[in-house]
């Protein structure tokens, strides 16, 4: 009786260290793939530099971009194939458009867009009487970077911070540990500056939810090129209700209490909705019986 549970008990230990050495593994892969995306990206971006000093100068921001996003998409499919060899996953499991509801992209884009702008502004109000920062200015004009940012970015991107990276986390760890690593390696990788480096945190904590739950890509591409596209609307020069949205205070970007108040109670709703989709609604029973067969189904 003491051998049987003396073996059980080892068993256990084995199954933990197992886990424990795949997740270590995982992180270490990702660790790994944001030293290829670094190398790439700024590689072909500078093989980009250099082409256009000798060929076209006058073209030199939109050839860097190009051979910047060269980069990113071969990070991209090195990621899905260390995906690959490590669970086995493949890029059609998380690609599907059977019972997909349109209606989550448009409350994950508003909840995302909303929780931005809340945090944004109370960031912004706490910050500013301590420190001073250089504003963010968005560089990528044109068609070639509207493309970049619309097209190129939330492909690339969900591929290899949502799909891969999550991917290598998600079976050997729990849902908390896998959205705030990726979370954290993902906005490292946009820090643009304390406020906007928060804002993309906060809005990858959600769509890295939304993935986790879901499993299925095209959720939070769809929501990551209606976000980035937005951000090419000029709200600094609109005014909401008779005031303007945004006003600067010591290079942080703070919103009008009209536009602020309406962010707030949009952020409320789609939280609300969300939470409802998730817990309550027949999708969650839909995704408790996918992959099961008709007898399964009938027994369950």
């Amino acid at each position: 009786m003491e051998q049987t549970e003396y073996g059980e008990e080892d068993k256990k230990r084995k199954k933990k260290s197992r886990k424990k050495n795949t997740k270590l593994r995982g992180i270490v892969k990702i660790l790994i793939c944001v030293g290829i995306l670094y190398v790439l990206m700024y590689g072909f971006a500078t093989l980009g530099f250099a082409v256009s000093m000798y060929f076209c100068p006058g073209r030199l921001e939109v050839i860097t971009e190009i051979f910047g996003n060269v980069g990113i998409g071969l990070t991209a499919l090195i990621a899905c194939f260390m995906l690959r060899s490590e669970t086995g996953e493949r890029l059609r499991d998380v690609v599907t458009f059977r019972d997909f509801r349109f209606s989550l992209v448009i409350a994950v884009t508003l909840a995302g867009w909303s929780l931005g702008e809340v945090c944004d502004h109370l960031m912004g109000l706490i910050l500013s009487d301590h420190m001073t920062i250089v504003p963010d200015v968005n560089s990528m004009d044109g068609i070639v970077g509207v493309i970049s940012a619309v097209i190129c970015a939330p492909i690339f991107e969900e591929l290899i911070f949502r799909f891969s990276f999550m991917g290598l986390l998600k079976k050997n760890s729990g849902m908390v540990f896998t959205i705030l690593v990726t979370t954290f390696v993902f906005a490292a990788g946009h820090f643009y500056n304390v406020q906007g480096t928060g804002n993309v945190f906060m809005g990858t904590v959600l769509a890295a939810y939304v993935y986790y739950k879901t499993e299925n890509i095209l959720y939070t591409m769809c929501e990551h090129a209606i976000h980035n596209g937005l951000c090419y609307i000029p709200l600094e020069n609109v005014k909401f209700l008779g005031v303007d949205v945004y006003y600067e205070k010591n290079g942080f970007i703070l919103a009008g209490w009209p536009w602020f108040l309406c962010n707030l109670a949009v952020l409320c709703l789609t939280m609300a909705w969300l939470a409802w989709f998730f817990r309550f609604s027949g999708w969650k029973r839909k995704q408790e019986l996918k992959g099961l067969s008709d007898e399964e189904i009938l027994e369950s």
